[in-house]
């Protein structure tokens, strides 16, 4: 440490921040998150020692990917929590529980990892996401320290449980920011004021780059996920990817439709590791000539390097993956944006955080030749990038300062229960006690059956 660093360490209101909770994952955009987190928090305050807290990450193969993206292990220390054997009422009634577990006490400041979705459909409660993904920030008002909830996705909430727990975190002394507007429209109506703030998911703070003219080889990129790959957390299976489905089509469509133009190279970027089959099997769909053929391929997307690297080299990106459009912007391409409303409405908030909400197309209930005639109405649309990025830097310096103002006030601590969280955790512990009775149940019928199946086999050889 420096002796100007050791100096302002000493004045600094902040000198350890614990952030829950770093992504692990394939997903390069989820590691962007990480990386841009600790940009933007070493702005602020570059003597603070940061402390990423890991959610179920244990064991996990993607651990090692994402280890990087946290920083140096000089500069930060990343701990792991298990929520497996845990009872959620346990740290409901008493949320600094969580901090003395993750030896995150010592901690000025709590951070909420931006590029969270918190939402709560009536066929699917989320509460267990909701649950642990929110008690930091109680944990940080039973403990009196300082709170920010990085930009995030919100909504929406169907249930009465996730409204009521939103209203609390809405009434705590918290710097809560939504990441595009549609979120942040949604919690200010929620909360009755203006008190949500609109900042640039963190991803933003990657090093960007200057407008360039089209290269010559024209290249065009397309980085798509399934329908059914989206909030509502189901995973997409081989055989659920039908290619005569709509939704399918209307991809198929809009590939064709882009590549009528004079693009020479086609290539089908793969963010994360469920993207490949949709990838493959789109292009073992498109009717190329030979000559297409050859210039149409898939690159698996290995680092956000990696990612920066192969965007310098493509004119246009078509993507319905949100870090796909940021990284796009900050390489200074032009881009647009598809969407299924399964996934929620942060890519068309983000296109409206940008100014161009044309640009964002809804293809849930579209047929592909319609959905192929709206994008190509729009293919000649070029980014205005200086403004734009005037835009965003705008944005970021007014994050800085809002943050820096919010973690130089005073604290006071607040040991009130909050019934929403309580509740919460009583459906969880319900739910996973009902889960094990069950296993226990069929485990015991499935000994039951074997037996009288040894007895039948006796009886018979007898």
């Amino acid at each position: 440490m420096t002796s100007q660093q050791q100096q302002q360490s000493s004045t600094d209101p902040v000198k350890t921040i614990a952030i829950f909770f770093g992504h692990v994952a394939s997903n390069v955009g989820d590691l962007a998150i990480n990386t841009g987190q600790s940009e933007l928090l070493q702005k602020i305050y570059p003597a603070a020692v940061i402390k990423f807290v890991t959610l179920n990450a244990s064991g996990s193969k993607f651990f090692e990917h994402a280890e990087s993206s946290f920083g140096s292990e000089a500069e930060v220390q990343v701990t792991n929590f298990s929520t497996k054997n845990t009872s959620a009422l346990e740290y409901a009634l008493d949320p600094a529980l969580l901090l003395k577990n993750t030896e995150t006490l010592d901690a000025d400041l709590i951070v909420i990892a931006a590029g969270e979705h918190l939402f709560s459909y009536k066929d699917e409660d989320n509460f267990e996401v909701l649950f642990w993904r929110t008690l930091p920030v109680f944990s940080a008002q039973a403990t009196g320290k300082k709170c920010i909830i990085m930009p995030s996705t919100f909504g929406p909430f169907q249930t009465s449980l996730s409204k009521k727990l939103i209203f609390d975190l809405l009434a705590f002394d918290v710097c809560l920011s939504a990441r595009e507007r549609r979120s942040q429209r949604l919690l200010n109506t929620l909360s009755g004021s203006e008190s949500v703030g609109l900042f640039p998911d963190p991803a933003f703070f990657l090093p960007s780059k200057a407008p360039h003219k089209l290269n010559e080889n024209k290249a065009l990129a397309f980085v798509l996920r399934a329908k059914n790959w989206g909030i509502r957390q189901r995973s997409t299976r081989k055989s659920e990817i039908n290619v005569s489905d709509s939704w399918f089509q209307c991809y198929m469509a809009i590939i064709e439709g882009f590549l009528k133009k004079d693009y020479r190279t086609c290539k089908f970027l793969v963010q994360t590791v469920n993207d490949k089959f949709l990838a493959e099997k789109l292009i073992a769909e498109l009717d190329l000539a030979p000559s297409k053929k050859e210039k149409t391929f898939i690159v698996e997307v290995k680092s956000i390097e990696h990612y920066q690297s192969i965007l310098d080299g493509v004119d246009v990106v078509v993507a319905s993956r949100f870090h796909a459009i940021i990284f796009a912007v900050l390489r200074a391409k032009n881009v647009f944006g598809l969407y299924f409303e399964e996934h929620g409405h942060k890519m068309p908030g983000l296109f409206e955080f940008f100014g161009y909400p044309n640009l964002c197309l809804n293809i849930s209930r579209l047929k592909p030749s319609r959905a192929a005639t709206l994008m190509t109405a729009n293919m000649d649309d070029n980014l205005r990038h200086e403004s734009l990025q005037r835009t965003i830097e705008k944005s970021k310096v007014g994050m800085i300062e809002s943050y820096g103002r919010h973690c130089e006030q005073n604290k006071l601590t607040c040991d009130r229960r909050h019934n929403s969280l309580i509740e919460i955790a009583v459906e969880i512990d319900f739910k996973k006690r009902e889960s094990e009775l069950r296993r226990r149940f069929n485990k015991s019928i499935n000994s039951l059956r074997q037996k009288l199946s040894t007895l039948e086999n006796s009886s018979s050889e007898a």
